[in-house]
């Protein structure tokens, strides 16, 4: 009887423990690539109050990509594609005055969203150039 008893409780075990070695189903906040390449382009406003034009970057965590150019005093507007945005929620830019000695100052970091729009005001000492999003 024991021994009935005792596979009784295997089989039982055994029933219960199956379907959690099976797949499992995608995490919800996981967005198919399809979306990712189909959402909104990230906005940015530059202005720069530079005499000089500045080289403007995406910071990407592994590296610095060039994005736009703005000539001194100036202003401009482009659009960075969400995908390049390397899975991540904030975005970092970088500038580099032209003719400056080369040095790149990274902007502070801003949450976005796709379609999301970011100010970036330039300033004649790069360090004090400041980001916002909205």
């Amino acid at each position: 009887m024991s021994r009935f008893v005792s596979s009784l409780a295997l089989v039982g075990f055994m029933a219960l423990a199956a379907p959690a070695c099976g797949p499992r189903p995608p995490a919800e906040s996981a967005q198919p690539a399809a979306q990712q390449e189909d959402a909104a382009p990230v906005t940015v406003q530059v202005m720069n109050n530079n005499i000089h034009p500045v080289e403007l970057y995406l910071d990407t965590g592994a590296g610095q990509k060039r994005i736009s150019a703005v000539r001194g005093l100036g202003r401009s507007t482009f659009e960075i594609p969400w995908r390049a945005m390397t899975g991540s929620k904030s975005i970092r830019l970088a500038a580099r005055e032209v003719g400056g000695g080369g040095r790149v100052v990274p902007s502070g970091s801003v949450d976005v969203a796709p379609g999301g729009k970011v100010a970036w005001t330039v300033e004649a000492n790069l360090v004090f150039s400041t980001v916002s999003a909205y």
